[in-house]
């Protein structure tokens, strides 16, 4: 298996708030090819990112 989408798996597993570990999670399953769970990690950050105040720092993205 793939260590890096292991590790964002077990990261989003132990922390399902952190919006980082979902976004890195889309875009491992993007670069694999697999578009569906790609879509559903983007979609669970979204959901994440919508419940944030608009001034909130999102941590580890780099100021976004």
């Amino acid at each position: 298996g793939d260590v890096a989408l292991t590790a964002a798996r077990r990261c989003t597993y132990a922390s399902p708030s952190y919006v980082a570990g979902h976004l890195l999670l889309a875009q491992l399953y993007r670069r694999d090819g697999d578009p569906r769970r790609a879509a559903n990690a983007l979609n669970y950050a979204r959901t994440l990112l919508e419940r944030c105040a608009p001034d909130e720092a999102i941590p580890d993205t780099g100021g976004a």
